[in-house]
């Protein structure tokens, strides 16, 4: 029953610096519904480990080493930052964006929590 909330994301890219705190707002709101899973396209793996220290990242965060060029983000077609993947609990992508601006995250993601 969870939506699973993909966030492709990088250290030093801004958007995706200023998403967290919204990230954190909605695991913290919708433990039961929502599950967020960051992939990291840092190409050196203390970017991406100091990264996830200095935001105090709670949910899931995976990274590859293999940045844009990674299974995952050709798979879900990334080629900016942040990109966002909304998939259904049947396993249903129902929404693929780029970008983030205040209450982006909670706007879109109303309508399915």
């Amino acid at each position: 029953g969870h939506y699973t909330l993909l966030d492709f994301t990088s250290a030093n890219c801004g958007p995706c610096i200023q998403s967290i705190s919204e990230l954190r707002e909605l695991t913290q709101k919708h433990p039961d519904s929502l599950t967020i899973v960051s992939f990291s396209v840092d190409a050196n793996k203390k970017t991406w480990l100091s990264s996830l220290k200095r935001d105090t990242i709670k949910w899931t965060s995976m990274w590859d080493g293999k940045g844009t060029y990674g299974k995952t983000a050709i798979q879900y077609n990334v080629s900016s930052f942040p990109t966002f993947v909304l998939i259904d609990p049947k396993g249903k992508i129902t929404e693929h964006w780029s970008g983030y601006a205040e209450g982006n995250l909670k706007n879109r993601l109303a309508k399915y929590l």
